[in-house]
């Protein structure tokens, strides 16, 4: 009779500890429910570690967006064409805007204003008055006119196009911001028309143009 009460007041603790155990596990898994898309949860705060390129509480937010692709090899963001930034969210043309100061000291030019706005995509300018080749109409009155800039983060480059009655083309452009608002760009271009004969006249220029 003893022994049966021993076993069963052994068997009473077993339980009891048994259920403690199991009370203290999952009271401890601070993961239950926790859902991390992209990473996976800490145990010891049950909170989300998201794999490189993501982030947000469930690790479902791509930190590079619908713009970008995170590079595993220089865990930085690499943007589509026209934008940039860390989370590939800035339009590349936005820092090009504004009203410069052109000149072309090897062409002999006087300074003259190019303005620069926005093209049709992210990738694009627009260079109005670029060159001051005092485009006007049939009746002589002036004419707005402007050549298409193609970006690539800090340099540009003027794919062959015609405006103005003038064939237009450059490379290696070069954009510097120069303190809080201010800017340079720097591209070589050649510029093709027809001078009062009809005969065909080639400029090639260098325009430096600071805002």
């Amino acid at each position: 009779m003893t022994q049966s009460k021993s076993l069963a007041a052994l068997f009473s603790c077993f339980m009891l500890v048994s259920c403690l155990l199991i009370y203290s596990s999952c009271e401890d898994d601070k993961c239950t429910g926790v859902v991390c898309v992209f990473g996976f949860c800490d145990e010891d705060t049950g909170n989300c570690i998201c794999d490189n390129g993501y982030s947000g509480t469930d690790c479902s937010v791509d930190i590079c967006g619908e713009n970008g692709v995170w590079n595993a090899t220089t865990q930085v963001c690499d943007c589509a064409a026209g934008y940039e930034g860390s989370d590939c969210t800035t339009l590349s043309n936005s820092k090009y805007v504004g009203t410069y100061v052109a000149t072309e000291a090897d062409c002999g030019a006087d300074p003259y204003t190019i303005t620069v706005v926005q093209g049709d995509s992210p990738a694009e300018v627009r260079f109005e008055n670029f060159g001051n080749y005092g485009c006007i109409d049939s009746a002589g009155d002036p004419i707005n006119y402007f050549v298409i800039g193609t970006l690539n983060g800090d340099s540009f480059s003027i794919s062959t196009q015609e405006s103005c009655g003038t064939t237009f083309s450059g490379t290696g452009g070069t954009f510097e911001e120069t303190g809080v608002d201010g800017a340079t760009l720097r591209i070589t271009y050649s510029a093709v028309y027809p001078d009062e004969n009809n005969n065909t006249v080639t400029d090639v220029c260098t325009v430096e143009m600071v805002r």
